[in-house]
């Protein structure tokens, strides 16, 4: 068993891959998407009814650039990443009509 930390889009900082490192985390699930309002204090949508809440990444594809810098920032403090949890709601057709599986439904 690995002892992980999830962590939203907006924590992603080196503040709190150290703060996971000292609480004995070896391994990070990274949420690409930015549900919370960040700051000292994260905070939900008070209006679950409407979801989870607006992503802050309208509809930006994932760069690859940006992910290797990222999982380069979080080695550099001795953690793994283990996973992505969730893809923003604007891009999960992309990921769905792209993967290798369906590239015959991607051409139509």
């Amino acid at each position: 068993m690995k002892l992980g930390l999830g962590l939203y889009k907006s924590l992603l900082n080196d503040s709190n891959f150290r703060f996971a490192k000292q609480c004995g985390a070896t391994h990070l699930v990274v949420q690409l998407v930015d549900y919370v309002k960040g700051g000292d204090s994260p905070t939900l949508t008070q209006n679950y009814l409407n979801g989870w809440g607006a992503t802050a990444n309208e509809g930006n594809l994932w760069q690859l650039d940006e992910l290797l810098a990222l999982k380069k920032q979080i080695e550099s403090h001795g953690l793994t990443w283990a996973a992505i949890e969730n893809c923003d709601p604007a891009i999960g057709t992309t990921f769905c009509w792209t993967a290798p599986k369906n590239t015959a439904k991607s051409k139509t």
